[in-house]
């Protein structure tokens, strides 16, 4: 197993019901993956350095993850 560090940036247009609801579609998405979360830190509504899709802010969640570096796809 190999460890990594992800940030998802989420839409700052979606309920809180929503985020929450997509957070945890990625945790079932790591654990299909025989991956664990190590630790998760929820940075809140942060502005982006840039524009991305005409946002200027998103939720920032940010994750320290094991698993096996093959079940990785961008």
């Amino acid at each position: 197993m190999n460890k990594f560090e992800a940030v998802l940036l989420i839409s700052p247009e979606i309920s809180n019901a929503q985020l929450k609801k997509e957070l945890a579609n990625f945790d079932t998405i790591l654990n299909t993956n025989n991956g664990n979360i190590i630790n998760k830190e929820d940075w809140g509504l942060r502005d982006l350095s840039y524009k991305i899709k005409s946002f200027k802010k998103a939720f920032y969640n940010f994750f320290q993850l094991e698993v096996d570096g093959n079940k990785i796809e961008i």
